[in-house]
């Protein structure tokens, strides 16, 4: 899975509709992040506070989000995203 946690931290429980209710969830901050990571290919340094805010407030596990969504595309075209978005200075 995307994120660490269980189903009744994510607002789900037992049960079919829960169960997709989680799934939708995650699939819905997974594209977030996507998008977020797909803007900052040519990042400035005005604009990097701001976007590491915005990625700390989309989640803790922003990262292996990123990873997984990055896998499920051209992994090619993407390489350098990832890589820009990891070695980013998160300050607070």
């Amino acid at each position: 899975m995307w994120e660490e946690g269980t189903s009744e931290e994510l607002g789900g429980g037992t049960g079919g509709d829960d169960l997709r209710r989680d799934i939708w969830k995650r699939k819905e901050k997974a594209s977030q992040i996507w998008s977020t990571a797909r803007k900052c290919v040519s990042v400035s340094v005005e604009t990097e506070g701001r976007l590491a805010k915005r990625l700390r407030h989309l989640g803790k596990r922003w990262r292996k989000v990123t990873r997984k969504v990055a896998f499920r595309h051209n992994r090619h075209a993407l390489r350098a995203r990832v890589v820009l978005l990891e070695s980013m200075q998160f300050s607070a």
